[in-house]
Order: structure tokens, then C-alpha cells, then sequence
């Protein structure tokens, strides 16, 4: 009899632990698919500039800006999901070798297609020389959520973008772009293209503006044949940002746009400014 309490005791602590184990693995399973899940998952990056004290206080001027500008959106690199990123001037120096020695890879046909454009208005990143020449600006990232290397073209140490704002807070047609493609340091022989690989996304910095006046934004990128264009967000500008002035190498170009002499691609499919354009209202004017 006692032998068989012993045997009965004995099966039902095999079974306990066999029912135990059977636990772990169900949680670290759990546990896995959690970890997996988060590391395909895309979260905006903690994107600072060591080169700048941030315990100190740091008084940086928006740029001030009075009509439309020409100007290019800053590449900053690729990297992985859940990158920290320093722009330091080392870290700079990294990108400028990836630029110079154009490490291309072979284009595939609508390979751009499929990235997601996330904008960040509200991170401040300093760029320049801390004490001497610098500014503010903001991230966007074009990011690969899919199974397959997406294509990124570029130029130089840019990619092709602008920012618009709206001017009618009632008239969801109202966009307008507030930059152009500058023509100032390009050169068709430095384009280049990238493959921003799945779970990888490309850094861009774009220009954050002195402003009066709050209204909604967003930005648009061409990448090859495709036209992104971001979400809306809330953000600062001059009125007269959406205005070329006249005599300037923009109010030229747009001018000739309109002649038909010079090619539309320097909006990238926003709307053409007009030479004399009436300043409408902005949101909380």
C-alpha cells in the first residue's frame, strides 16, 4: 500500500513539472513574439547632436525667412529601427565618405515604392558649429516596414523634398509650397541611390522656421517616380514665405515656369506659386 501512495506522489510531481515547463515555454513564447513584434515595429529614434550641450541653455534662432526659398532637404543616413542617432560632425564626416565615394546599389524597377513618410515637427536637432554658424531643424524619416529593400535616390548630401503650409484654415486646397528645389550645388553626376533595407529608415532634416504665425504643414518628397506627401501638422511660419520675391533667382525660375521656358519639377507636384499672389489668412490670424 505504501508503495503505491509513493508511485501516486511521485506522478503527480512528474506532472506538476511537466506542467511547469510547459508554462516557461508558453511565456517565453509569448515573450519572443512580444520582442519580435517590437523590433519590427517602427518608433521615432532619439535624434540629438552631441557637439551641442543640451544641459546648458541653448538660445539657437529659427531661421527668419521672407519669401520663398530654394533650398534641398538634409540626408542624413540609413539606419536600423530603435537607433539612437548622433549627429555630431564625426558621425558627419561617416556620411560625407558615403556621399563622396557614391556606394550605389543596382536599381530595382518601382523598388521605391511602398516607404512611409513620418514627420517630427516637434524635436528640435542643432546642426553646425556650436558658437558660430548654426540652426534648427526637424526629423522626417522615410521608413521600410515591408520585406523588401525600397530604393532612395538622392544627390549629393540631399535628398529631393520641400515643405508647404496651408494659408486658408477653411480651404483644404489652399497648400502652398514655402520651398523650391535650389539649384545651388547641384550636379547631375552626384546622384546616387540607396537601398533602405526592411526594418531600416532614412534620416532627413528639414529647415524650422522663425514664424508669427501658426498654421498647418506638411512636407512632400519625390523618390524617383514616386510623389510622397506627409501627414499635416501643426507648425510656424512668415505669410510671405509662400511668396517669391521679385529679382530673386526663385521668382526667375517660376517666372520661366510659367512660360513655359523651365521644367515644372521644381515643386515636386505642389502647386506653382503665382508671381503676385495675395496673402490669404492664416489659422489664428
Amino acid at each position: 500500500m505504501t508503495f503505491f501512495i509513493y508511485k501516486s506522489e511521485y506522478m503527480r510531481a512528474i506532472t506538476q513539472l511537466f506542467l511547469y515547463f510547459l508554462l516557461c515555454c508558453f511565456l517565453m513564447n509569448c515573450s519572443n513574439s512580444q520582442a519580435t513584434k517590437e523590433k519590427h515595429s517602427f518608433t521615432i529614434p532619439h535624434v540629438y547632436n552631441s557637439d551641442f550641450n543640451t544641459t546648458d541653455s541653448i538660445e539657437i534662432d529659427l531661421i527668419e525667412v521672407t519669401q520663398l526659398l530654394a533650398t534641398n532637404v538634409g540626408f542624413m543616413g540609413i539606419f536600423k529601427f530603435g537607433d539612437s542617432i548622433d549627429l555630431n560632425v564625426k558621425n558627419d564626416a561617416l556620411r560625407n565618405i558615403f556621399i563622396e565615394k557614391k556606394f550605389n546599389d543596382p536599381v530595382t524597377e518601382n523598388s521605391q515604392t511602398g516607404l512611409q513618410l513620418i514627420v517630427d515637427y516637434d524635436t528640435d536637432v542643432y546642426r553646425g558649429v556650436p558658437d558660430k554658424l548654426h540652426f534648427c531643424a526637424y526629423p522626417a524619416y522615410l521608413v521600410n516596414t515591408s520585406n523588401t529593400g525600397k530604393m532612395l535616390y538622392g544627390n549629393g548630401g540631399h535628398i529631393f523634398g520641400l515643405q508647404e503650409a496651408m494659408t486658408d484654415a477653411t480651404d483644404a486646397n489652399s497648400w502652398k509650397p514655402i520651398e523650391m528645389r535650389s539649384t545651388m550645388f547641384y550636379d547631375e553626376a552626384d546622384n546616387w541611390q540607396k537601398i533602405i533595407q526592411p526594418q531600416e529608415f532614412a534620416l532627413l532634416l528639414f529647415l524650422k522656421y522663425e514664424g508669427t504665425q501658426k498654421t498647418y504643414m506638411r512636407v512632400r518628397i519625390k523618390n524617383g517616380d514616386e510623389i510622397l506627401v506627409s501627414n499635416a501638422f501643426e507648425g510656424s511660419i512668415n505669410p510671405l514665405q509662400c511668396i517669391p520675391k521679385e529679382g530673386s533667382i526663385e521668382y526667375q525660375i517660376i517666372q520661366e515656369i510659367h512660360q513655359g521656358t523651365a521644367e515644372r519639377d521644381y515643386f515636386y507636384g505642389a502647386t506653382i506659386p503665382e508671381i503676385n499672389p495675395k496673402v490669404t489668412k492664416l489659422i489664428n490670424q
